[in-house]
């Protein structure tokens, strides 16, 4: 059994800062390795994961809310991955799902009609969609990734009124 690595919010802060630095190509970054890193309690919010490995990593009562994680590997818990086309990555949590550079609620995905798709990436976003929505909404049903734990405090939550405005 291999140990989960321990990484304190300022190790997690510059690891993201550099993966930051390597998804713009700077020189200065590296890609955010957190294979087996314990991120019990993290605070993730926020951050773009995308390309990141968290392959076995602890997100236990991590904050996962508004992350990017196109092309994510996953840990297979809480962040999942589909590798089932060439076209578009596929990342999901327990409320979010990314094809590609679209980000979005899961249960908003599903209401999406093809004029809706056609404006995230034209004719090849439709296509994709009739072909894969089944299949996805079969395999998010079936292996569903499970909620960190993570419960927003009414300091970490922003007010909104009845028809959703701050």
């Amino acid at each position: 059994m291999t140990t989960l690595r321990t990484i304190t919010p300022t190790e997690l802060k510059s690891i993201l800062k550099k993966h930051a630095a390597w998804r713009l190509h700077l020189s200065k970054g590296e890609r955010a390795n957190l294979r087996y890193a314990n991120l019990r309690y993290a605070d993730l919010s926020g951050a773009d994961l995308s390309d990141a490995d968290l392959s076995y990593a602890d997100l236990r009562y991590a904050d996962l809310s508004g992350i990017a994680m196109w092309n994510t590997t996953g840990n297979r818990i809480h962040i999942k991955s589909l590798a089932i086309s060439e076209t578009y990555s596929i990342v999901y949590t327990n409320t979010h799902l990314q094809i590609g550079c679209e980000n979005h609620p899961i249960i908003e995905w599903w209401k999406f009609n093809d004029e809706r798709i056609e404006r995230m990436d034209g004719d090849k976003a439709v296509t994709f969609w009739k072909d894969y929505k089944t299949f996805i909404k079969r395999a998010i049903k079936i292996a569903p990734a499970k909620p960190t734990g993570f419960v927003a405090d009414e300091s970490t939550t922003t007010k909104t009124n009845d028809e959703g405005e701050v």
